[in-house]
């Protein structure tokens, strides 16, 4: 539908020609009508509209000076002329603004739709043309996007000698007559792994053409480089600088330009790795290879956004001591200490970041790291139902990660589950002595010798520990159960029997009447005799 606005300041015509076209079928919408020129400008700057039908004679702004604001402002907007006055000096005005039609009033329905629909087709055949132009222009802008990456993807990669390259180059307008260059890539964090695979390509291939495009704006407007894009959705920077010294500040403020701009229109997270400086674009593969290896380095530290290779050179080391680190680690897990395990984890982390070890490397030292508290799970009794988190799932993990920070996350959770698991097997173990000693205490009360040496020589343990570790699984002492036993027998002897006190006390473990006597009234509050005349 086009949109239509009807001007004029008599308002019996106005309302005659919205009321009488049938504007939906000829394929227009009404959209508003005006009473001059004046308040039709004011309507054309707040909104769109495609045709404009307009009377000449009205106060404030005429038709005349309506049509050429129109002309001067929106040229794309048709107008449609009607008036009373057949003045060839108004039809020459007409012919300038490049009015579509010039009508006498009074003008009939009939002839206003003849026009409109003649007007209709007349913009369908210039939309047409239009969109086939956009869509010649995305096609063509497509393939030399496609033409441009894959020639500078040669030229990263090594593929071609140099004069095959720069015959490629100059065929695409690219003229790379510089002292120095270097290669740097743009990793975009990855989709989400709940997506389907083809949902996760389709956003992957969106955000990477975003980071493509933001990239190209910021190094175009610097005039410092080339930016494409290749079918690993990852983008490429060739950057060129007759001044290299100068230009390693610049590339890396460059590179964090990129990166924060990427992060605050679309909250991506981006790492980029730069490479080495190279002199001739015969060992642009060189770039590449180290600037791919900083990429590796962002990925796996994950802290440190911008990896520039020429900075890091002197910071590179072969090997890193974490052995202590791995010491202290066992030893925390052994004593349950959630802090210190945490601790020693992240020292061996700052280490190996510190250190800039090799990423794949990075995975044996973390490993080496894991081993160490591998060895105290075999202490667990009934491991796979223990811990959640096995063995080999941990190395696994550790392996695979996409940082270092991940894989140490993995080994602290690894570490807390198996020193919960070590507490808890020394805590079972513990608790066996008192559930053994309340087992005999309960099948052997009546025995007179039983006593807490009695039962400790018996289970082989110290009194004290003994002592400690059945008071935290009772809430009781050994003796405190053992009368607590003996007095509830007792009680169950003279609700149930006519013996004697002496035979009770003798069947409940007392060899002194007087003691059981004394022991039975602290118990109950009642003397032996007293309870039984009352439950008798």
């Amino acid at each position: 539908m086009y949109r239509v606005i009807v001007v004029d300041d008599e308002i019996l015509v106005r309302e005659a020609i919205c009321e009488n076209i049938n504007w939906s079928h000829l394929g227009y919408e009404l959209v508003g009508n005006c009473e001059n020129g004046k308040s039709a400008i004011e309507f054309l700057e707040e909104n769109d509209v495609d045709v404009v039908l307009t009377d000449i004679c009205m106060p404030y702004v005429d038709g005349m000076e309506l049509s050429e604001y129109i002309h001067t402002n929106i040229p794309n907007t048709r107008i449609i002329i009607f008036s009373g006055y057949d003045e060839f000096e108004y039809a020459k005005k007409a012919i300038r603004y490049n009015v579509e039609d010039y009508l006498l009033k009074p003008v009939t329905a009939f002839e206003l739709s003849e026009v409109l629909t003649k007007l209709k087709h007349s913009m369908d055949l210039d939309l047409e043309q239009k969109n086939k132009i956009q869509r010649l222009r995305k096609v063509y802008n497509k393939n030399r996007l496609y033409l441009k990456s894959n020639v500078l993807m040669n030229l990263i990669k090594g593929n071609q000698n140099e004069t095959e390259i720069r015959k490629e180059l100059d065929e695409i307008g690219i003229s790379l007559t510089y002292h120095a260059y270097r290669v740097a890539v743009i990793h975009t964090e990855e989709a989400s792994v709940n997506e389907c695979l083809e949902d996760a390509k389709k956003q992957s291939a969106l955000m990477n053409f975003v980071v493509y495009n933001i990239s190209d704006e910021i190094i175009t407007k610097a005039d410092i480089g080339n930016v494409f894009m290749e079918n690993d959705n990852k983008v490429y920077i060739v950057f060129h600088t007759n001044k290299p010294k100068e230009f390693l500040q610049i590339s890396k403020a460059i590179c964090d330009e990129i990166m924060e701009t990427v992060k605050k229109h679309t909250g991506l997270y981006l790492i980029i790795g730069i490479g080495s400086y190279v002199y001739s674009i015969g060992d642009m593969a060189r770039s590449t290879e180290s600037a791919i290896q900083a990429l590796h380095y962002g990925m796996k530290f994950q802290d440190r956004q911008v990896i520039d290779m020429e900075l890091l050179h002197d910071k590179i080391k072969e090997s890193v001591n974490i052995s202590e680190d791995a010491q202290e680690l066992a030893l925390s897990v052994k004593l349950n200490e959630k802090e210190k395990i945490e601790t020693s984890i992240e020292r061996a982390v700052y280490k190996i970041k510190a250190a800039y070890i090799e990423p794949a490397k990075t995975i044996l030292y973390l490993q080496e790291l894991a081993q160490s508290v591998i060895e105290l799970a075999r202490s667990i009794e009934d491991y796979d139902n223990v811990i959640r988190i096995k063995k080999e799932e941990l190395l696994y993990r550790i392996a695979t990660s996409v940082s270092i920070d991940e894989a140490a996350g993995y080994l602290k959770r690894f570490s807390y589950e198996l020193g919960e698991a070590i507490l808890g097997q020394k805590n079972i173990g513990q608790k066996k002595y008192a559930v053994m000693a309340m087992d005999y205490l309960e099948k052997n009360f009546n025995n007179p010798e039983l006593s807490l040496n009695f039962i400790c020589n018996y289970l082989g343990i110290s009194i004290s520990r003994f002592s400690a570790v059945f008071k935290n699984t009772y809430q009781e002492t050994f003796m405190e159960s053992l009368i607590r036993i003996r007095m509830q027998r007792a009680k169950e002897l003279i609700e149930s029997t006519d013996l004697k006190n002496y035979e009770i006390a003798e069947r409940v473990g007392f060899t002194d009447p007087h003691y059981f006597s004394i022991s039975f009234k602290k118990a109950t509050g009642k003397t032996p005799k007293e309870y039984a005349k009352e439950v008798r």
